[in-house]
């Protein structure tokens, strides 16, 4: 496809593509093609939105600050796709979300933090859904909680357990995960970070996903999205 002649407003385009074999076809396939503006493959840093959606496997942040008390570690064969993060020690305290210094990373108690770097082509209403193990709530009256933003966004506080009925827990065990949500605003297209921040031990994350539009329903998520780190 020639680039040139893609749409010079949004960069993109529609096209088809015709396949013949022998004396079967021609068969017509649909494409989307995309040139964005400022980055390339070879320039990119992080990942890349493709379709409205970027997935991250939780193990492949772009970086991680290790908190005062604990960090986030990896752990091998979890989750239902290939690696999965979680909090070490186990035992580590939970920290005030209420504390602004907690998720600066200044001051006596710091969260430790995971970081995703990516591109993305449009401004507007995102959400971020987080795959994390399934987890009953062993912790009576304080749930499972962690944080998350965008960029110098206020954190968000995030409760796994928000649904402690019998069905959510089996829903969580039939699919090997919880998937929790939430909603954010980007002012701008461009390289965002997102940034996740521990609140209570014992989250296993597996998966992050963001949906700018373009998310579709599957068992597994969107396959991860091309990325440079």
């Amino acid at each position: 496809m020639d680039q040139h002649r893609l749409d010079q407003a949004d960069h993109n385009g529609d096209g088809t593509v015709d396949v013949t074999a022998g004396r079967v076809g021609p068969v017509r396939i649909g494409i989307h093609a995309l040139h964005p503006d400022g980055v390339t493959r070879d320039s990119l840093n992080g990942f890349m939105e493709n379709a409205g959606v970027v997935s991250a496997g939780a193990s492949h942040f772009t970086a991680s600050t290790k908190g005062s008390a604990a960090g986030w570690q990896k752990i091998d064969g979890n989750g239902r796709t290939e690696f999965a993060m979680t909090i070490l020690p186990f035992g580590a305290p939970s920290v005030a979300p209420t504390a602004s210094q907690v998720f600066a990373g200044s001051g006596p108690t710091v969260a430790p933090r995971l970081e995703y770097r990516m591109y993305l082509f449009h401004s507007g209403s995102v959400s971020v859904n987080t795959y994390i193990s399934p987890t009953l709530d062993f912790v009576p009256g304080r749930g499972l909680r962690y944080a998350v933003a965008f960029d110098d966004q206020p954190p968000q506080i995030v409760d796994i357990l928000a649904d402690r009925s019998h069905g959510a827990w089996q829903e969580s065990v039939r699919q090997n995960a919880r998937i929790a949500q939430s909603s954010h605003r980007l002012d701008k297209p461009g390289y965002h970070t997102l940034k996740i921040w521990m609140v209570d031990p014992g989250v296993v994350l597996q998966k992050v996903v963001v949906d700018a539009g373009g998310l579709k329903s599957s068992y597994l998520g969107p396959p991860e999205s091309f990325s440079r780190r």
